[in-house]
């Protein structure tokens, strides 16, 4: 088998590369890294921008869906009546769960999530990356 291939390396033509090659693709591979640092900064400006505005909304509808379903009031009732909440801690439980407002917390979370997300990814591409390059050149 090893014989084979020297056989094909053999008949095989056997050139330089071009002058300035390597730096052409060095270049070449510098220039691709740099647009998609530009495109995933602008993309993740966008979510950030986009989680900050909508957290305030998703706040107040978390509060609004939480005074609606009387949450607060099952919560103020766990502090105010450790008695009645010792005896009847089954039933509680349910109401409190009954009453959690699922979809205000999820809207929360949501928009925290794709705040640290967006964050997550401008920080490698624009306060750590600068430094590195710096560092070899």
């Amino acid at each position: 088998m090893e014989r084979e291939y020297e056989k094909l390396f053999a008949q095989v033509d056997h050139q330089l590369p071009s002058e300035g090659l390597v730096e052409r693709i060095v270049a070449t591979i510098a220039q691709k890294d740099k647009k998609r640092a530009q495109i995933r900064f602008i993309y993740s400006t966008t979510i950030l921008a986009a989680s900050v505005i909508a957290f305030v909304p998703a706040i107040q509808y978390l509060g609004s869906e939480a005074t609606q379903s009387g949450f607060f009031q099952y919560i103020s009732l766990m502090f105010s009546d450790g008695a009645l909440l010792a005896t009847f801690w089954k039933e509680f439980s349910f109401s409190l769960a009954e009453s959690f407002p699922v979809f205000g917390t999820l809207a929360t979370f949501s928009t925290g999530f794709a705040f640290l997300f967006a964050l997550r990814n401008m920080i490698p591409t624009y306060i750590i990356s600068p430094k590195i390059k710096h560092q070899f050149n």
